[in-house]
């Protein structure tokens, strides 16, 4: 029988396959890696584990020792130090796999489906910022930056003129920590979407729910540098699909539901849809590789 919990994650999963699957036939034809084809791809990851782990279960996992124990007797690859001691427990990979299968199931599903929300932000914001010059080059820029420095200057000068070193050295560093020309992948998405018209997401409730997810997935993609641990010294949470997930300071990500959060990335489609029926023809370098073997 399969697990309800699981049945629930593979719906989940699925759909949002058909979503990428049915935007993906509009770029067949001229390119062979898009968003929807990126996104797919990291869809395929959980839906195959879960798939995997459903189809073994329902067998009794019988033949995975059997397969485990092919791939330890005589491993070829068992070159370390320890292989040589006496002591060595040939059975450990046996035992640790077994409770894997069978008491940490819970534990693999969090860190698949939280490596998952990961991956398929990363996505969004890759494609999303690969749109971004061919949309800034449709604006004239404010040069804010370049604005804010050369006012700082002003008063550095108007310091130095009135031999004023404690100010000084504060304006020096205001100049050095905060003036640069690096734009964030965070600004960009914002410039983006600022500038866009929404048809998918024409609904202004729905589209401020689309970029409160956005909001919140950067910070909840930032714990993949601390093995998906919240080290930012802040608490985060979003309420979404009917669904609440936290993201506490020292913690990894806690979900009340993890289909109905799988199933907001859908929010992520509808954004990058919008932004791909606004970009029509002009959709830059959608032709390259971006994962290339």
């Amino acid at each position: 029988m399969v697990d309800a919990n699981n049945l629930d994650r593979l719906k989940a999963l699925i759909s949002l396959k058909s979503r990428c699957l049915y935007w993906a036939q509009f770029c067949k034809y001229t390119s062979r890696s898009t968003f929807y084809s990126d996104l797919n791809d990291e869809v395929n990851i959980p839906l195959i584990y879960i798939l995997n782990d459903e189809f073994t279960n329902i067998s009794g996992r019988d033949e995975i020792g059997q397969l485990i124990r092919k791939c330890t007797e005589e491993n070829k690859y068992f070159d370390f130090l320890e292989i040589n001691n006496s002591n060595f427990d040939y059975e450990q990979v046996h035992r640790d796999l077994r409770d894997v299968y069978v008491w940490q199931t819970d534990n693999q599903n969090h860190m698949l489906i939280t490596r998952f929300i990961v991956h398929a932000f990363s996505v969004f914001e890759f494609w999303v910022c690969k749109a971004y010059d061919s949309i800034k080059s449709q604006y004239k820029s404010k040069n804010s930056k370049m604005k804010r420095l050369e006012s700082q200057l002003s008063k550095y000068v108007e310091s130095y003129n009135a031999n004023d070193g404690e100010s000084m050295e504060f304006i020096k560093n205001e100049i050095f920590n905060k003036t640069n020309a690096y734009v964030s992948s965070r600004e960009k998405i914002d410039f983006v979407l600022s500038k866009i018209e929404f048809v998918s997401l024409k609904d202004e409730k729905k589209r401020d729910e689309a970029k409160e997810l956005v909001s919140f997935l950067f910070n909840f993609r930032n714990t993949i540098h601390n093995v998906m641990v919240n080290k930012s010294g802040k608490d985060f949470k979003i309420e979404t699909n009917s669904a609440t997930v936290e993201l506490l300071n020292d913690r990894s990500p806690n979900y009340e539901n993890y289909a109905k959060f799988i199933h907001s990335i859908h929010l992520l489609v509808d954004l990058y849809s919008d932004l791909f029926m606004y970009l029509n023809e002009h959709i830059p370098n959608s032709h390259e590789l971006t994962n290339e073997f």
